[in-house]
């Protein structure tokens, strides 16, 4: 199995980009990550559900921070009112879009595990 990524190069000419990737090794993660967990949260459900939600909010302050880097750009340009990334450069818009993601995965993890908590 891969994944295939177009990429431009220094012509702007489009590439196929094959990169080899095997599914059975993120089934080992996921099963190793499971292993290290499992025991913390067997013998205290409470307390790890409290790290579990700090470090949802660590997600979310992290995601924000790569938003405000992204928008940094814009408002060096005197834009200060703008929605999505059509504006920004390719590498912003990237890390916009990865400041969004971890923004709803870190309140997804921190009301996940905030109902846990009496």
């Amino acid at each position: 199995m891969s994944w295939w990524f177009y990429r431009r190069d220094k012509d702007g000419k489009r590439q196929l980009w094959a990169v080899d990737f095997d599914p059975i090794i993120s089934l080992i993660i996921v099963s190793l990550l499971f292993a290290l967990i499992s025991p913390g949260l067997k013998r205290n459900p409470i307390g790890f559900a409290s790290v579990l939600v700090s470090l949802g909010g660590i997600i979310a302050v992290s995601g924000f921070a790569c938003l405000l880097l992204s928008k940094i750009s814009l408002f060096r340009q005197g834009i200060w009112i703008s929605c999505g990334a059509k504006q920004m450069s390719d590498r912003n818009a990237r890390l916009y879009r990865v400041g969004y993601a971890l923004l709803v995965c870190g309140g997804i993890i921190s009301w996940l595990f905030s109902r846990l908590i009496p």
